[in-house]
């Protein structure tokens, strides 16, 4: 699917101006202004054995021996790349397969865009969210996810009459780097949903 040509005056990373940079497994990247790809996921998204896989990726990374830049970032994006087949497998409760959970999601992810930042898609998959918006101004959007992830554990518990934890610790983000890499995320959260039933996601396209 082609992105909207009014896209153009998307900010991607710059290399020459400061990057807030923060915490040790996954690192955070923000810039101001600049575009962000970001995934968070249901607590039981992942099941045990999947996770200890990817513990013994991360030490096989910091026993290897090295500890360039280089060596870092691919062994982060192997295991991005398999967290995210994992989770597009569609392990755990799923909780987000049911439309009015997903609408206390989607509600309280627009409910920032325009103030603190700008949507321009995002979908809700049963067991997992993919965000692709840009901050205004020097506002760290991690906070917002965060704010989002607290308010809609408590809706969510309440409709569904239990206590417990909704969503998995933390979250993934990247600053996107280029207009291609833009693209790449765009058809991916588009693309994401295309074996499910149409009644089982929510898809959000900036027109």
């Amino acid at each position: 699917m082609d992105t909207p040509v009014s896209y153009n005056n998307i900010q991607y990373l710059d290399k020459k101006k400061f990057v807030h940079i923060w915490g040790s497994k996954l690192p955070h990247w923000l810039q101001e202004n600049k575009c962000v790809f970001i995934t968070f996921r249901l607590a039981d998204s992942l099941p045990q054995s999947k996770i200890n896989e990817l513990l013994d990726m991360k030490n096989k990374m910091l026993n290897n021996g090295t500890d360039d830049y280089t060596t870092r970032q691919h062994y982060n994006a192997e295991i991005v790349m398999k967290m995210e087949q994992w989770i597009d497998a569609g392990h755990g409760s799923c909780l987000l397969n049911r439309p009015e959970i997903r609408n206390i999601v989607a509600d309280s992810i627009h409910f920032y865009d325009g103030k603190d930042y700008v949507l321009h898609s995002f979908v809700i998959m049963p067991n997992h969210v993919h965000i692709l918006l840009s901050p205004l101004g020097n506002i760290n959007v991690l906070d917002n996810i965060g704010k989002i992830k607290r308010f809609t554990s408590t809706q969510i518990n309440k409709i569904m009459n239990r206590e417990g934890k909704i969503w998995q610790k933390g979250v993934f983000d990247r600053i996107v780097r280029d207009s291609l890499e833009f693209e790449r995320y765009w058809n991916y959260i588009v693309e994401n949903p295309k074996y499910l039933p149409p009644n089982s996601y929510t898809l959000y396209i900036h027109k």
